[in-house]
């Protein structure tokens, strides 16, 4: 992925961004609260992520190391890393392991929460829905089940953290509803 207004940085495979659609060419005053965007076709080419996908950050794309800084002084806000499902198919957090290496999603050195924004028809609209593998969630429905294309905040306990998603952590169900 590239970013038009920065051309020369890339968003490596596994990050999540957050994409606000204003409408197609013909919305008038797209950038102005309250205008009524007008329908627009978005397509992507590319060859399909499949096999394992090692994270990333988008600002140190050379190293596998997932950001942790400790400059804060919050301890909840620390480490925090937004990553994305980086396949074609829905992804199970359930899978995620801070010891197993051949678990479907490897993060030595993350927390093991994750967090998810609740987007605008859901209810909850604008909060996060937090998940723990074998804990739960705060919103009810919630399973760990992360469809194509949908972001979520990682976060690292300390420095040199990783993330490995790999094909183990696939799935064939869609979450549906309160679910997704």
């Amino acid at each position: 992925m590239n970013d038009t207004t920065y051309p020369t940085t890339n968003i490596p495979v596994g990050n999540g961004y957050l994409f606000y659609f204003r409408g197609g060419p013909t919305t008038v005053n797209p950038f102005v609260s309250g205008s009524l965007a007008q329908s627009a076709v978005l397509a992507s080419t590319g060859t399909l992520n499949q096999g394992n996908i090692i994270f990333s950050d988008w600002y140190s794309p050379s190293t596998t190391n997932v950001g942790y800084t400790a400059a804060s002084a919050n301890a909840s806000i620390e480490g925090m890393n937004l990553a994305g499902n980086p396949y074609p198919s829905t992804i199970d957090w359930n899978t995620w392991s801070s010891t197993n290496s051949n678990a479907g999603i490897y993060g030595p050195g993350l927390s093991g929460e994750i967090s998810l924004l609740n987007p605008g028809s859901q209810a909850g609209a604008g909060n996060y829905t937090y998940y723990i593998p074998g804990v739960g969630s705060n919103m009810s429905g919630y399973t760990g089940l992360i469809p194509s294309g949908v972001g979520f905040f990682v976060q690292a306990a300390s420095a040199g953290a990783t993330l490995k998603f790999t094909e183990n952590d696939k799935v064939t169900s869609q979450p549906s509803g309160a679910g997704l």
